[in-house]
């Protein structure tokens, strides 16, 4: 089976994940909890089946950005921690980035959200490969996610089917996937701002997820019936302090996808300064959000989420 590589996300690309997203990865990660919550077992459902531990699965966790947003939900943990049904419950926090995996065990032993929970609460942080999830026998998480990660797995298939596999009869699974990306249009002036002729650079992987039904179709050939997995389209618009922080979150996001590509180091290492001059001279143009008054940029973005509940 082939392994992803996670070079993207290692080193300075892991630590500064959250600041280059503007935030539309919390916005994501609310938006995939508020279509699975209401499909979480409740605690009596828990003991009736036999077990009294509510298991949740965050694959591909990056910054345990849709964990954290668990945890902030503010209905989440009274609901499993109420008298006379409480329940325990495990998080595993899974991530291939070794970089994020050591961010993320040290957050879990200092951050107060986490060194401050019930006992009955068990968050783990580990190293996973979402493709391989071997370790976990069959029908054992409640709930799993997977936050715009399938689509880069070299096997997504394998993914679904893992998730599937893993997955107890009557648990509920989310995926996201974009669906449109606001920086295309800046990036690709940039381009032309760099001095590069020719066709336009194109991001495959990305790209080949962006139409509709692609995460759905994934989800029910890994197993899910058909009726049981609904897919929308959700807004999640990126911002940041200003139009230089802006271009300088997009240019390291997009300095990675571009590298291997038949960009040269020069191109490379242009790209922060190219973002600000077409942001500052034709960013409203291109689609770049500027918020009268507080001076803050951001872009438009959209992803699929697809949900996804288990026979």
């Amino acid at each position: 089976m082939s392994k992803h590589n996670s070079v993207g996300f290692s080193g300075p690309l892991a630590e500064t994940y959250n600041a280059r997203t503007g935030g539309c990865n919390v916005r994501l990660a609310n938006a995939m909890l508020s279509r699975t919550l209401p499909h979480f077992p409740t605690p009596s459902t828990l003991q009736k089946a036999g077990g009294s531990t509510l298991r949740i699965l965050d694959s591909a966790s990056g910054p345990l950005v849709l964990t954290t947003q668990l945890l902030l939900d503010h209905s989440f943990l009274p609901t499993y921690s109420s008298p006379p049904n409480s329940s325990s419950i495990e998080i595993i926090a899974g991530e291939i980035s070794a970089d994020f995996v050591k961010a993320n065990q040290a957050s879990l032993g200092t951050a107060p959200l986490y060194t401050g929970l019930p006992s009955n609460v068990k968050v783990t942080a580990d190293s996973l490969d979402g493709q391989d999830l071997s370790r976990f026998p069959a029908n054992h998480f409640d709930a799993s996610f997977t936050s715009l990660a399938l689509f880069a797995y070299p096997d997504p298939a394998k993914g679904a089917r893992e998730l599937y596999r893993t997955l107890k009869p009557g648990g509920v699974t989310s995926a996201s996937s974009w669906k449109f990306l606001g920086w295309h249009d800046i990036f690709h002036a940039v381009e032309r701002e760099l001095g590069r002729d020719g066709p336009e650079t194109r991001f495959e992987m990305v790209e080949a997820w962006l139409p509709a039904g692609k995460l759905k179709t994934l989800f029910e050939e890994a197993g899910f019936a058909g009726e049981d997995v609904t897919e929308e389209a959700v807004p999640v618009e990126a911002w940041w302090g200003s139009v230089e922080e802006a271009a300088k979150c997009i240019a390291q996001s997009t300095a990675f996808m571009v590298a291997g590509k038949d960009w040269t180091k020069e191109q490379i290492s242009g790209l922060e300064a190219g973002y600000l001059k077409v942001m500052k001279e034709r960013g409203k143009q291109l689609g770049l959000l500027v918020e009268e008054g507080t001076g803050k940029a951001g872009v438009r973005a959209e992803c699929w989420i697809a949900t996804a509940v288990k026979k």
